[in-house]
């Protein structure tokens, strides 16, 4: 059902939920954040922010509904004390 990509994102058409996994690690404690972002950087879909984590290597899945967002680009941004950690790249 659906397909991979190397980031762990699926996807399979225009889905109506995208289902990933974000797998980071963090050199120091501090507050991470996660969200979806459409590629004018408005915000889509936030999960947690400033959420405070230790030093170590992390991973969690999400999913979001896509149903109601129009076709294009999106990003799903972990940010680690305010810069960008890890991001990966949908377009459906």
């Amino acid at each position: 059902y659906g397909r991979s990509d190397s980031s762990g994102a699926v996807y399979s058409g225009r889905p109506a939920l995208i289902k990933g996994e974000m797998e980071y690690e963090l050199p120091s404690n501090g507050p991470v954040s996660f969200a979806i972002y459409d590629t004018r950087g408005g915000l889509v879909q936030l999960f947690f922010t400033d959420r405070l984590n230790n030093k170590g290597t992390y991973v969690f899945n999400y999913e979001f509904h896509t149903s109601h967002l129009p076709k294009g680009v999106y990003f799903a941004r972990l940010r680690f004390d305010g810069q960008v950690r890890k991001e990966q790249r949908f377009e459906f």
